[in-house]
């Protein structure tokens, strides 16, 4: 497991990866429900759902809910204004691009990896290898904090993570 161990700032943490928890998200993937699996499957598009996430063990238990798809097309998600997407990968090798500006960010996302981005800003999701025949897809939980409490949320996340 790795982790940061630099304290955060909120302009440090935007469209990055935090740490990568791998060893403590393989016990939730044996939790995860059929129907949420599903979701990893999708082909340009994403599927959430809150279905079991709260008989998850802590810290898991308080996530928003789940996330999976195989990749995601272009777009933006401005309902969700004064708050910003943190995820935890439960599975998946993909890339996440976020378009900053006249700059496009590339984030490489495993399982394990702790990362947050602004989904107000246009963003996609693709495999980091089309070519490959059956690409795993992506699963995650997502966590919507506002901007107001982002630091201390994502420090607690992260220590609680850590702890396990």
């Amino acid at each position: 497991m790795t982790h940061p161990t630099r304290h955060l700032t909120a302009a440090g943490m935007m469209q990055s990866v935090l740490g990568n928890f791998v060893d403590q998200v393989r016990p939730v993937l044996d939790q995860v429900p059929a129907s949420i699996m599903k979701f990893t499957r999708i082909k340009g598009d994403v599927g959430t759902s809150w279905e079991g996430v709260s008989l998850l063990a802590e810290p898991f238990d308080e996530a928003d809910g789940w996330v999976g798809c195989l990749d995601v097309v272009k777009h933006r998600d401005t309902h969700w204004k004064g708050e910003r997407t943190l995820i935890l990968s439960l599975m998946g090798d993909h890339l996440l691009h976020v378009q900053e500006k006249s700059r496009v960010v590339e984030i490489p996302v495993r399982a394990g990896d702790l990362f947050l981005f602004d989904q107000n800003l246009e963003h996609w999701l693709t495999t980091r290898d089309s070519t490959l025949p059956s690409q795993e897809g992506f699963l995650g939980l997502y966590w919507m904090i506002p901007k107001a409490h982002l630091q201390a949320r994502v420090q607690t996340l992260i220590h609680e993570l850590a702890e396990l």
